[in-house]
């Protein structure tokens, strides 16, 4: 059986395109690692805390607070105190409707 001018040339084609593929699958498989090393190092520079290669009971970023606290009573025009039964906030303002309550989940 002799292969004919046509057979030669479709199994060329066919080899081309596997080698194609065999290149296309390797550029992907690469380009994945890449992609998951960036990944990892964006995630490991984002997440607060320490690093599992970090001593024990030290932390490698560290956070300030400050908090202060006002301590003196505004008192309304007429001279009585504004905080009357409500919660004071920074400003001034006083709140109070009633007995409080904490909410959690969705709301009823």
């Amino acid at each position: 059986m002799t292969r004919t001018n046509a057979t030669e040339h479709r199994i060329e084609v066919r080899e081309a395109a596997l080698r194609l593929l065999d290149r296309v699958t390797i550029a992907t498989g690469v380009a994945a690692v890449a992609a998951m090393g960036v990944f990892t190092a964006v995630s490991a520079a984002t997440i607060p805390g320490g690093s599992a290669s970090s001593p024990a009971g030290s932390n490698t970023t560290s956070a300030s607070t400050s908090t202060s606290t006002d301590t003196s009573t505004p008192t309304s025009s007429d001279g009585t105190s504004s905080t009357a039964g409500g919660v004071q906030s920074s400003s001034g303002v006083s709140s109070s409707s009633g007995a409080g309550h904490a909410v959690t989940g969705a709301s009823h």
